[in-house]
């Protein structure tokens, strides 16, 4: 089978959940022996320069969106190719409206924010920008990461059920051995992070949540003062968020610590810390939280999107977003057993979530997908409905 995978929205394989879902992808299906091409922006070609291999075809293209490149480029390259199918991995990326080859979108995150006020099954996502193309038959089937996603998008889309299928995120793979050794203190003394610490790695760029973290971690710090909280994000925090840390009183670079572009270090800060803390008023996807329980650590979130799906018994959910819930967990699963207790009930429910298992339901998704659409591209196509031509003797050419 001869696969596209657009990744004209990658980025970065280490950081985004979207691009590691699209590189950890790619290197699975080519490692079953489909012929995968990825489809790329030429400006990230350092990027996908991990993803080289004699299976997996590279398809640089100058500009990642555009209605030229989005409606007519690729559905060109899809025919000239013989491509037997487009995967879209992410919803950020717009689908063509008539495709020579079937066509499957994964929906990693369904919304943008989540209001508490509201049933999550009752809450609409913003999905006008692929609502019409959806409804139009472009998109054959979908992929939704969890069963809270799939709900979204059957309600916002009008999506039939038999379109939409579940296949969970995964964390890291090959997650090996994560015991603390003297090589992971010494790179965490590198880092300026010092045990025993907490950690959060869904980046530290909405304020909302990360006041509500840094207020869960004050509570905290009251009973056990030797902890340090550890956030990951994107970039430098802003000012503001470092006021507010001091106004709690919090020590920026001693009791709080925000770091940015850490790159391949994140594995060994999953592997020194004490839990993972996460407390968001506004993300419907934490993938991060996989990566965390893959490594060996117990999770305390709130039970925004997929948290609830993804955590089981690998951690503690609480209900809302409340500093004071958050803190009380914390305290509770710190005091619950010893670490390497903590890990390997982490690790136990993180074996739910596996590359093999994704890899092998995506494979029966194209499988299912080709098969339907064959003998009958044409007519799903209304440039190429033409009335048939007839002979002398009346029947159909």
């Amino acid at each position: 089978m001869k696969v596209l995978i657009d990744g004209r929205r990658f980025e970065s394989a280490l950081l985004r959940h979207t691009d590691r879902y699209t590189s950890a992808l790619i290197t699975h299906l080519a490692q079953r022996g489909l012929a995968v091409y990825l489809l790329y922006d030429a400006s990230t070609v350092a990027s996908v320069a991990s993803l080289q291999s004699g299976n997996i075809g590279n398809l640089p293209v100058r500009g990642r969106v555009g209605f030229l490149r989005e409606q007519m480029y690729l559905p060109m390259l899809l025919g000239r190719g013989n491509y037997d199918l487009l995967h879209i991995p992410t919803e950020e990326t717009t689908a063509p409206y008539f495709s020579p080859c079937p066509v499957v979108m994964t929906f990693l995150s369904p919304a943008k924010r989540q209001d508490h006020a509201k049933p999550a099954e009752n809450a609409v996502a913003p999905f006008a920008g692929v609502r019409r193309r959806i409804r139009s038959g472009s998109v054959d089937h979908i992929i939704a990461t969890s069963e809270y996603c799939r709900r979204h998008v059957v309600s916002a889309l009008a999506v039939p059920p038999d379109r939409i299928s579940v296949i969970p995120f995964a964390g890291i793979e090959s997650c090996g051995s994560a015991e603390e050794t003297s090589g992971t203190r010494e790179a965490l003394g590198q880092l300026g992070v010092r045990a025993p610490y907490l950690l959060n790695a869904g980046g530290y760029e909405s304020e909302e949540d990360a006041k509500l973290l840094l207020a869960a971690f004050a509570e905290v710090r009251q009973v056990q003062a030797g902890l340090q909280l550890v956030l990951t994000g994107m970039n430098m925090p802003s000012v503001h968020l470092l006021e507010h840390a001091q106004m709690l009183g919090l020590t920026v670079d001693e009791e709080v610590l925000f770091l940015f572009d850490v790159g391949e270090a994140m594995q060994v800060l999953y592997d020194g810390a004490e839990l993972a803390l996460s407390v968001a008023a506004d993300r419907v996807c934490q993938p991060w939280i996989l990566q965390a329980m893959a490594r060996g650590l117990q999770v305390v979130c709130t039970a925004t999107g997929c948290a609830a799906e993804m955590v089981g018994c690998a951690g503690k959910v609480i209900p809302r977003p409340d500093p004071h819930d958050a803190a009380r967990t914390t305290m509770f699963l710190l005091s619950s057993g010893t670490k390497a207790q903590r890990r390997a009930a982490a690790r136990q429910q993180a074996e739910r979530f596996s590359w093999e298992k994704i890899v092998d339901e995506t494979i029966a998704v194209y499988e299912v997908v080709v098969s339907q659409r064959k003998g009958r591209a044409m007519d799903r196509n209304p440039i190429y409905r033409r009335p048939p031509l007839r002979n002398d003797r009346g029947a159909d050419t």
